[in-house]
């Protein structure tokens, strides 16, 4: 059951009925001296961040334009279109020409013996698995197996394959 209260004082007039209204004041439009302008600051990580992205489009532009421009231009001009690698040394049996090539991905090794240029040999065995033309073979000399003659070392993309010499040839094989 509910129990009815009654009031005892009157209620009160509404606040906006009793308030005798805001007084208006003429708002001066015309720009004051004193007053100074706030500049809207940016925050402090933006510098950084537009330092950042200027540093990744260079880091970008330089190894994905430059290099491999620079690296393709070097070698045209190195090893022209042909990418024949030629050296002259002496690994026992007189001054020799050594001359490596690909031939559609199989790689070539031409010994010439200037004297006896009957007993020039060509040596095969190092097949290219992906051959896109631009291969560069270099030759080099070194003593491999420490027995005191000369080994060919030819390269071929960074990789290392040695052709033996035996005294009156070279084998792909130490044995």
């Amino acid at each position: 059951m509910r129990q009815q209260i009654r009031q005892t004082t009157p209620i009160p007039a509404r606040a906006s009925a009793a308030y005798p209204g805001a007084v208006t004041r003429q708002i001066n439009t015309e720009p004051r001296s004193d007053i100074r302008l706030q500049r809207n600051r940016s925050h402090w990580l933006t510098p950084i961040g537009c330092g950042a992205l200027l540093v990744l489009a260079c880091v970008f532009i330089w190894t994905f334009w430059i290099v491999p421009l620079y690296t393709t231009t070097l070698t045209h001009w190195h090893y022209r279109d042909a990418h024949i690698t030629r050296l002259t040394a002496d690994i026992g049996r007189g001054s020799e020409d050594f001359i490596a090539y690909d031939s559609s991905g199989q790689v070539m090794v031409l010994e010439v013996n200037k004297a006896h240029p009957e007993k020039t040999h060509l040596y095969t065995g190092i097949a290219l698995l992906s051959d896109s033309g631009t291969t560069i073979i270099t030759l080099s000399l070194a003593d491999v197996k420490h027995n005191g003659t000369q080994d060919l070392i030819v390269t071929v993309n960074d990789q290392h394959y040695v052709l033996f010499n035996k005294g009156d040839s070279l084998s792909w094989s130490d044995r």
